[in-house]
């Protein structure tokens, strides 16, 4: 909900006290006709137009600056005597050079911004974007007299840009298909809350955006005569259509369906209100009559819900059914791309012989390095591997072979026998525990582990040679 004229007033007030810009020392010079400064002191007057444009700015996307409409403008500047006396503060008075802040360059009258067929913003003051520092303003300011007597208006880009970006990147995190990409005029303002003040747009706010989007960006499509809203798909980054009759059809079924639901609320609500109402008619025996009466208006309201919620399913497969559509539609347009780049790559390999041609051509290289590998290696044999040309001695290197492979055989019978008596010393150690448990559990009887020792300690040894050998 908007702030009050009077909450907005104090808040305006609490933004000029606390900009950084407007410190407590500079408020004389800001707030008095530092126009002679063009002159004297251009660092000076470019410094204070700079502040005023940044207070501006920041006190509009709060809505905190006077407003036609119930809901406040945060991306154009309506300049009027309002704005003026809404600016005074008891210290200093009233701002005696707004006029310098709005130079005659970038005036325009109302018509040319509010219009949506002849706003060209490249023709609009751009207020954060024409000011350049290292330059002196040349151009005259608007007289106090031209404010009082005449509305103007101004577009604030800063602000602007920002309710863009944010509005962009709602759509894209709720996209969903080509329904989604469609709105009418109200229900793109019921769902596209302005990002600055948390409300619903204003319609001077609301005439800019669109067209900022439709035809800067461009990131959307307008039908300002059917009022309908097209976005551009977010996935391939394309540039809108233009709004046919099928997407009008799917956006006013989509609004409709958005009003039948809230509409089936209240209904609910109201049903709920009456139930009620009938049970304290009924707390006083006095009241039947009351009661009756209003049990009848709610079988009205009842009867009413069934039939609009009947409606809402129709209204609702219907919508599915043109998704899937449409998404079928989009996925065969996909697929016929995928099918043309693939045979357009297919013809690039010059077909199936000319692969065939690559592939033997590869074959008869591989064939080639070989032969050539076993030539260097048959020019080879003989040289010695220190390089002094005499012939490895095979004798020598067998018995070193040999000396290895017995080595190894060593290391394998070793570790074969360590684990042969690990597996011994468990067994023991097992049979042990198992011996002494069931002697407790016998009373006491003292029980021989492992039968014959002698003739265990043979099998031992018979095993451990089986091992090692």
């Amino acid at each position: 909900m908007p702030p009050s004229k009077h909450h907005a007033d104090a808040a305006l007030q609490g933004l000029i006290a606390a900009h950084p810009l407007f410190t407590r020392s500079r408020l004389t010079s800001l707030y008095s006709d530092f126009r002679p400064l063009i002159r004297t002191n251009p660092d000076g007057y470019t410094a204070n137009i700079s502040a005023w444009l940044s207070l501006l700015a920041d006190a509009a996307q709060l809505g905190l600056l006077p407003s036609s409409s119930s809901a406040p403008d945060t991306l154009v500047l309506t300049v009027n005597p309002p704005l003026i006396s809404s600016l005074a503060r008891d210290d200093v008075g009233r701002p005696l050079a707004i006029g310098a802040v709005l130079p005659t360059s970038i005036y325009t009258p109302p018509s040319a911004l509010l219009s949506l067929s002849s706003w060209a913003l490249s023709k609009l003051p751009l207020i954060g974007t024409l000011i350049d520092p290292t330059a002196t303003p040349a151009t005259p300011s608007i007289s106090e007299e031209t404010i009082n007597r005449l509305t103007t208006q101004y577009v604030l880009v800063p602000n602007l840009e920002t309710c863009a970006r944010s509005i962009l990147t709602q759509f894209q995190a709720q996209h969903s298909g080509v329904v989604s990409e469609l709105w009418t005029y109200d229900s793109f303002l019921a769902s596209f809350p302005n990002p600055h003040t948390k409300t619903t747009l204003s319609q001077t706010d609301a005439d800019v955006l669109l067209t900022y989007l439709s035809r800067d960006l461009p990131s959307l499509t307008l039908s300002p005569v059917h009022r309908i809203i097209k976005f551009g798909n977010p996935i391939s980054n394309s540039t809108p259509e233009p709004i046919t009759q099928t997407d009008i059809t799917i956006a006013t079924l989509k609004s409709t369906i958005s009003q039948t639901h809230t509409s089936l609320d209240n209904l609910n609500a109201h049903s709920e209100s009456l139930s009620k109402r009938i049970k304290a008619y009924l707390a006083k025996k006095d009241n039947k009559l009351l009661a009756l009466a209003t049990l009848k208006t709610k079988k009205l309201v009842d009867a009413n819900i069934s039939q609009r919620a009947a409606n809402l399913n129709n209204l609702e497969a219907l919508l599915f059914q043109i998704e899937q559509a449409a998404d079928n539609i989009s996925l065969i347009s996909l697929l016929d791309s995928g099918a043309t780049a693939l045979k357009q790559l297919s013809t690039q390999t010059g077909g199936v012989e000319k692969v065939e041609e690559v592939l033997e051509r590869v074959r008869e290289a591989g064939e080639d390095a070989d032969e050539i590998s076993r030539v260097v290696a048959s020019g080879l044999e003989g040289v010695g591997v220190e390089g002094g040309g005499g012939e490895v001695n095979e004798v020598e290197v067998e018995r070193e072979l040999e000396d290895m492979v017995r080595e190894q055989e060593e290391k394998e019978r070793k570790r074969a026998l360590l684990e042969y008596e690990g597996r011994v010393r468990e067994a023991e150690e097992k049979a042990r525990r198992e011996a002494e448990e069931l002697a407790r559990g016998l009373g006491g009887v003292e029980l021989q582990v492992g039968g014959n020792r002698g003739e265990h300690e043979k099998d031992r040894e018979r095993e451990k040679e089986e091992v090692v050998s």
